[in-house]
């Protein structure tokens, strides 16, 4: 017997014919069944079979699979089963079922999830964006050659280093993710905004418009205002740069369009600004750029959408039946709102005309929590 080692044994059965035929047990011309139990897989036997002067050898490799079928053609347990489960976050997941008896594990059909062992990294591999490759799995073992070949027949068996393998094509996928928020400005709180539409649109170096499955879309802010677009795409445009000939951009553009209307006694649209509050994008939209493998690149846009809090101010007990009071010009007027950490900030200053009239903006959505009134040393 050779084993990983290399060892070598015989097992000998001497004479067996001779003594079945002596004891009218077995006719010398017919075929003799051995049973041998216990042997190790993946091992090379030599079996010896001696009558009179002469003997025979039969040499034999015990399988590595699994399987308990007799019509098996891989003797040497390639895995089973396998496919690739995705691509995402940078990173091909596949399983498989081990099915070998030679890779240090009992055969219990153990699955092999991607998710925490078989993995291929793109950072790592750096693979061809829109290029298919094929990945394969093979049992192995780390304790020496992992059994003598099954298929060879020659006295000198030569040693696999490894079972036969089960492969899958996959094509590399384009992938990169945005993560945005959506509140009022800075100056009024960062109060979050819920329910804004944003359509987001995969362009090429010229800013046409892409069209793939994932290459456009649209969602709604959740009550925090966030929103995440991932892309996970194959576009034949789409080719990354990891070779020096490739002549295509390493960013593309993302055009992202936001809209919301509110609707109540009058029907309200709403204002955004982009890029720290830079412009105004309600129309236009923002311009992202994005690479592959560049996750959760943060956008952070403003609703500045604004409604006038109108009142009058005028002196107290002056109001009767044809007058609306005497009014209090010039007075200034503040009006407070309560921020996300609940301290109570000016959202807005105006002062009073000549009729006691005033009209402050206020962010849509934010929390006014009171009004103050300060005309010559006098507060309200």
């Amino acid at each position: 017997m050779r084993n990983a080692q290399g060892e070598i044994d015989n097992i000998a059965i001497e004479d067996i014919s001779k003594i079945e035929y002596e004891s009218g047990k077995q006719d010398p011309n017919s075929k003799v069944d051995l049973v041998l139990e216990g042997l190790q897989p993946g091992t090379l036997y030599i079996l010896t079979l001696r009558f009179y002067e002469t003997f025979i050898e039969v040499r034999f490799v015990t399988e590595c699979t699994c399987a308990e079928s007799n019509d098996i053609t891989d003797k040497t347990g390639a895995p089973t089963d396998f496919r690739i489960i995705e691509q995402t976050h940078g990173k091909v997941y596949f399983e498989f079922i081990d099915n070998s008896l030679c890779a240090g594990a009992e055969c219990d059909y153990e699955l092999i999830d991607g998710k925490e062992e078989a993995v291929d990294n793109l950072n790592l591999s750096k693979l061809t964006v829109g290029h298919t490759y094929v990945y394969c799995v093979r049992a192995q073992s780390d304790k020496g050659p992992y059994m003598p070949s099954p298929y060879d027949t020659t006295e000198g068996s030569l040693d696999l280093s490894h079972s036969e393998q089960n492969c899958a094509p996959h094509t590399i996928q384009w992938e990169a993710s945005i993560n945005g928020v959506i509140t009022t400005e800075p100056n009024a709180g960062l109060l979050p905004i819920e329910d804004v539409i944003v359509e987001y649109q995969l362009l090429s170096a010229t800013y046409e418009k892409l069209s793939c499955e994932g290459c456009s879309g649209s969602l709604v802010t959740k009550a925090g205002g966030g929103f995440f677009i991932p892309f996970n795409i194959v576009h034949p445009y789409i080719v990354h740069p990891y070779s020096k000939s490739s002549t295509h951009l390493d960013e593309f553009p993302v055009k992202l369009n936001f809209s919301k209307t509110t609707v109540g006694k009058e029907t309200i649209t709403h204002k955004f600004l982009c890029n720290d509050s830079e412009f105004d994008c309600t129309e236009t939209g923002l311009i992202v750029f994005l690479k592959h493998l560049e996750f959760n690149k943060r956008v952070h846009v403003y609703d500045a959408t604004t409604i006038m809090l109108a009142g009058q101010v005028f002196l107290d007990n002056t109001v009767f039946p044809g007058s609306y009071g005497c009014p209090i010009s010039d007075a200034e007027v503040r009006v407070f709102h309560l921020t996300t950490n609940g301290n109570s900030e000016v959202l807005s200053e105006v002062r009073t005309d000549g009729q006691g009239h005033y009209e402050a903006p206020a962010v849509i959505g934010a929390q006014v929590n009171k009004v103050e009134i300060v005309h010559h040393d006098h507060k309200a």
